[in-house]
């Protein structure tokens, strides 16, 4: 399928309007229960410096996010993994679970791994958290959505940080960058990248993308990077062996 827009229009309007663009509509977000799955499967990354994103449970002890939200913006580079931390089902200062990051493995070149600037279809970072929270709160496979899927997107925005809201219905508008990124309509702010577009099935919930930018304008929209295009970090830590670890 072809790309909705040109990759060289794509990238001149991200540098224009990275994640987090205060204009984005929060319209259709609400609080959501915590405590009750999948809910309970997301948590906020925060970092010691006082920043955080929002990431997801994939794995026993591996959480997705965005690999711009480990970048250390006081010195350069990347933070140091001891400096990370997860907390699941997080509300208001109280939590389902905890733990420090021991490791990650991010997405891109080896000039992205040096703290510069990283194209978005592989802003993705995998944490590998020092113990298993999974097996208490609940995990998330990573599957290619159906095609015309109502999502739900939810996370910590930056005007609600201690209370994770969602937009219960929202959907993927296309393919950017030739598959490799999706646009969508979810209402998504800063705070929210490495947050999960989930689908569902029954009772059966899963990861179709995560997202990681906003674009600016009239009509402002999010990217996402599809389960399909998340195949090269599942298959990095595949060897580790986790329970649930999704195949796309």
């Amino acid at each position: 399928m072809r790309s909705i827009i040109s990759l060289a229009l794509f990238l001149a309007l991200l540098a224009a309007a990275p994640a987090g663009a205060d204009s984005y509509s929060a319209n259709g977000r609400q609080n959501v229960d915590e405590v009750s799955y999948p809910w309970s499967a997301l948590g906020r990354v925060n970092n010691e410096y006082g920043g955080f994103c929002t990431g997801t449970l994939i794995g026993l002890r591996t959480v997705l996010t965005a690999a711009h939200c480990l970048r250390n913006k006081r010195r350069g580079g990347w933070l140091r993994p001891a400096s990370l931390h997860f907390v699941a089902g997080y509300q208001r200062g109280d939590f389902l679970a905890h733990a420090r990051v021991s490791s990650y493995v991010i997405g891109g070149d080896a000039e992205s791994r040096n703290g510069t600037s990283a194209t978005p279809s592989s802003d993705w970072a995998i944490l590998t958290l020092e113990r298993d929270l999974g097996a208490l709160v609940g995990t998330l496979e990573v599957s290619p959505a159906p095609a015309g899927s109502e999502l739900m997107q939810a996370g910590y925005r930056f005007d609600r940080p201690h209370v994770l809201s969602a937009d219960e219905s929202c959907k993927v508008v296309g393919p950017v960058a030739n598959g490799s990124l999706v646009a969508h309509g979810c209402a998504a702010t800063h705070g929210d990248s490495g947050s999960p577009l989930l689908w569902r099935r029954g009772d059966d919930y899963r990861v179709g993308a995560m997202h990681v930018a906003i674009l600016g304008g009239k009509n402002p929209f999010g990217l996402a990077i599809p389960a399909r295009a998340l195949g090269r970090a599942l298959n990095l830590l595949k060897r580790e062996q986790y329970a649930n670890w999704p195949l796309p």
